[in-house]
């Protein structure tokens, strides 16, 4: 908007016209476009942007395809918390959030298959950390859940840790040769008092983009 503003045009003018992904509350997204023109106040000379902004029907079944999977992935994730939270259990339990530093960029600059590739070799490096000890999905188009539901509080953190390093430090090796990732992890403690699940996976992602 900075630049929408400081380019020299006359009132009424189109300036500019994007389209954009919004994430939802419920951890969903959708595809808008907006577009806008400068209006120019005669009195101050000042500028104003006026636009608008409206679903992208055109992009919705590309968005279903590559967030179909992730959509069935966080609904058994929530199942998962689900039944732990039922059992009651006190003093264990936590869900950690990782999702790929900058992936849009991979996206935009080597393609979608290379993408899909990225995703499938980072989801499979998790599972490998996690083993049998948790339960790891895509939750959206390139952020994981690791759901640990036995394991002590204090170990979240350590965990969180060798995740990070571990995509620092261990290039993937892809098609196009090893590939440097980084990572962002974020956490919630499980306390087991009736939480609604969908609020559980909601706060770690928030943790995690934080």
């Amino acid at each position: 908007l900075q630049d929408v503003l400081n380019r020299e045009t006359g009132e009424g003018t189109q300036i500019y016209s994007l389209t954009y992904r919004i994430h939802q509350d419920d951890g969903m997204s959708l595809f808008v476009d907006e577009s806008g023109t400068v209006i120019v106040d005669a009195a101050s000379g000042k500028r104003y942007v006026c636009g608008h902004i409206k679903r992208h029907e055109a992009k919705q079944s590309e968005l279903f395809g590559e967030f179909g999977m992730a959509h069935q992935g966080r609904i058994l994730l929530q199942e998962k918390i689900e039944e732990r939270l039922i059992q009651r259990a006190r003093g264990v339990g936590y869900l950690l959030v990782a999702g790929i530093d900058g992936f849009m960029i991979l996206n935009g600059a080597y393609g979608a298959r290379f993408a899909d590739e990225l995703l499938a070799k980072v989801g499979e490096r998790l599972h490998r950390m996690v083993g049998d000890t948790g339960f790891v999905t895509r939750i959206d188009g390139d952020v994981f859940a690791l759901f640990l539901p036995f394991s002590p509080h204090n170990e979240m953190a350590a965990v969180a840790k060798h995740i990070l390093n571990n995509f620092y430090d261990v290039p993937l090796e892809t098609s196009r040769g090893p590939m440097g990732l980084s990572v962002s992890t974020g956490g919630v403690l499980l306390e087991g008092r009736g939480v609604d699940p969908s609020t559980i996976v909601t706060q770690a992602e928030m943790a995690m983009r934080a």
